[in-house]
């Protein structure tokens, strides 16, 4: 089975990139481009070159060729003029012995050969039926019948045959002859193939290097684009740990990678974000089971009292009576302590929560809620020390009857039977006071302390025992509304004591901020 492309190492998806993706790749693109367009360049300035050059030597050869021939024209006009045929033919040998000169002959007026010489490597060659009887009086119409620069570079010159010709004069101005002279491209080829093979190799040779410098020039402006290539492959699969690179150049490349790393920092928290959410809906769901099952056991509590009470009415002493009512009362307590704090949960997380501090007096306070909860709670001892309060402070008592409620409901529900639980009361400084709740039940572990006051975070060692896990997390968050704070300790399988720091004087404030 192949392997899926998220499941692939970042090993392996360097290797197929650089093997499976090399031709299209940006950096291949630009070598290849930038390659074939200097070496275009060149390669026309070379042909430029090479084209001047052997039209700069076919025109030399025929200038050449025909100052020759003129020159020799003059010297062969006395020897024709005799008709000494011997002289005639000794200077046409003398003229072919020139490399480009394949025949030279004298022809009469009325065009019959007088005397013809060939080079060594051109007898026999039938100029005649080649040429035609052409007259030249001047250089421009001897290059006129020059080859042409591509066949020049193109072409096999040494097979073209071309013929020049000057008139035979006397001193007295009369044409007594014509001297012809066929010429050939041979040492114009030597020279071309010689130019040609030495331009190829210094062609091939700038072209590497030109190649070689483009590759490099071009690998160190588009690796850091690659490496961010990769770089964004590996958070597009999930890996929001990898370095961003070039995020310290000035340039355009230094103002894409610092683009990437803000992209990568808000994908991750994104990515925080989503697995947050995802732990709270995980929360929620369990809170609405535990609130579910927290408001069916007291409503069965109560009306399997009623029922009893009511089928056993008359039989029933006052000690029983008394015993089911105070269990009915509990069971009503705590349904309105889940609806307040259901209530207040809603009210916190939509940023509704009433704040409307006024002159009221804790010991007051504190001594009302230990003789409700002693009163339902007949099995544990409340130890109530509050003497060194002060007689009032300016809080709201709606809000910190439910700190303290849901701090003594703890002390009662994660302690035993028979312990005790302590409330003390002092001055916390000039202008504060600090109550603490000390209970002595299973505990909380230390690791999980600063996790307490999160919303539906319950202790470990919280199994089994009926709760929702909001009643600490509304406590800090009513703590921190009157501008105090809570401490808190504990000893596995020793206690717990929760220490509410609050001033004597709160700030007017109407509504907490959304603390959620």
């Amino acid at each position: 089975m192949a392997e899926p492309p998220e499941a692939a190492s970042p090993g392996k998806r360097s290797c197929r990139y650089l093997i499976g993706g090399r031709w299209s790749s940006l950096r291949t693109h630009l070598i290849v481009v930038l390659t074939l367009v200097i070496t275009l360049v060149y390669a026309t300035v070379v042909f430029i070159e090479i084209t001047d050059e052997l039209h700069h030597a076919n025109t030399e050869l025929h200038h050449r060729t025909h100052v020759l021939t003129v020159v020799q024209a003059e010297a062969l006009s006395v020897p024709l003029d005799s008709g000494d045929r011997r002289e005639v033919l000794r200077q046409l040998h003398v003229l072919i012995v020139n490399p480009d000169i394949v025949e030279a002959e004298v022809l009469k007026p009325d065009g019959e050969i007088f005397a013809t010489a060939l080079s060594p490597d051109g007898e026999g060659t039938p100029a005649n039926s080649v040429f035609h009887h052409h007259h030249h009086d001047d250089h421009e119409g001897l290059a006129n019948n020059a080859p042409t620069t591509w066949k020049l570079i193109f072409g096999r010159v040494d097979d073209d045959l071309h013929a020049l010709e000057s008139e035979i004069k006397t001193r007295n101005g009369q044409i007594i002859g014509l001297l012809r002279v066929i010429i050939t491209h041979k040492q114009l080829r030597l020279v071309q193939e010689s130019m040609l093979w030495s331009h190829l190799k210094q062609f091939l040779i700038i072209t590497v290097v030109i190649a070689a410098t483009i590759g490099l020039f071009v690998t160190g402006l588009v690796q850091p684009l690659i490496r961010m290539t990769e770089a964004m492959d590996e958070v597009a699969a999930g890996n929001l740990r990898v370095p961003i690179p070039a995020t310290d150049r000035r340039d355009e490349i230094g103002k894409m990678a610092r683009a990437l790393e803000v992209f990568k920092a808000n994908a991750e928290q994104l990515k925080d974000a989503l697995n947050k959410e995802r732990e709270v809906n995980g929360l929620q769901r369990q809170f609405v089971s535990m609130v579910s099952h927290e408001f069916r056991t007291p409503l069965a509590i109560i009306d399997g009292h009623a029922q009893r009470m009511n089928r056993r009415l008359e039989r029933l002493s006052p000690d029983q009576l008394r015993e089911g009512l105070i269990k009915m009362r509990h069971s009503v307590l705590r349904l309105t302590e889940l609806m307040e704090s259901v209530l207040n949960a809603a009210r916190l997380e939509e940023g509704r929560i009433a704040f409307a501090p006024q002159a009221c007096s804790l010991i007051d306070m504190l001594a009302e809620l230990c003789g409700s909860y002693a009163d339902i709670n007949m099995d544990r001892h409340f130890m109530l020390n509050v003497a060194e309060l002060p007689e009032s402070i300016v809080a709201d008592p709606k809000l910190l009857r439910q700190v303290f409620s849901n701090l003594l409901s703890n002390a009662c529900k994660y302690s035993s039977p028979g312990s005790q639980v302590w409330i003390e009361g002092r001055r916390d400084g000039e202008n504060g006071v600090a109550i603490s709740i000390r209970d002595e039940g299973v505990g909380i572990p230390p690791d999980e302390l600063q996790k307490l006051f999160e919303r539906f975070f319950r202790a470990s060692t919280s199994t089994g025992i009926a709760g929702t896990g909001i009643g600490l997390h509304l406590v800090r968050h009513f703590v921190d509304l009157h501008g105090g704070h809570v401490e808190v300790s504990s000893t596995v399988g020793k206690g717990t004591a929760f220490t509410v720091h609050v001033p004597c004087s709160t700030p007017n404030q109407v509504s907490i901020p959304d603390a959620a």
